[in-house]
């Protein structure tokens, strides 16, 4: 699912994806959509019908495999690194360079956050007139991060 296509059908962003990193990478790491499709579609096969909102958070509850607790953070990303290819390993290992050297290059000062802070007041406030703080902070960081770029290929 493209940057773009990441919202759902009330407008809410449902996450952001880093530039550089390939679709394939991306589906490949994504299990949870997959078994979720899947689930869907024994539903539909089963049911002759598409599930409703809640029967899909239902259905995609009950296909989530158990948490691993016993397994310390090393080993999960000893598990993540070695299903990488050596060039999509090579390739994450070049976005997270570029991300280091810029921010040896790039300092972020309390001011620059201001026109993503206002842009944040005006977008929230006009729909509402009382908002939480963290949805003010979420619609100023998904503003703010808009003009960043880190070079390399456009996709």
């Amino acid at each position: 699912m493209r940057s773009e296509d990441r919202r759902s059908s009330k407008g809410k962003n449902l996450g952001f994806e880093i530039k550089g990193v390939s679709d394939e990478l991306l589906e490949k790491y994504s299990q949870r959509s997959e078994q979720r499709d899947r689930a869907i579609a024994e539903f539909v096969e089963s049911k002759g019908h598409q599930p409703s909102d809640n029967e899909i958070a239902v259905l995609v509850r009950e296909s989530r495999a158990d948490k691993l607790v016993e397994i310390s953070a090393a080993e999960v990303h000893s598990r993540q690194t070695a299903r990488l290819t050596p060039e999509e390993s090579l390739t994450l290992e070049q976005i997270r360079e570029a991300v280091r050297e810029r921010s040896e290059t790039q300092r972020l000062e309390p001011e620059s956050a201001a026109p993503s802070l206002d842009y944040a007041k005006q977008h929230v406030f006009e729909r509402v007139s009382v908002a939480l703080d963290h949805e003010l902070l979420t619609e100023a960081l998904c503003h703010g991060r808009g003009p960043d770029r880190l070079g390399g290929p456009e996709r």
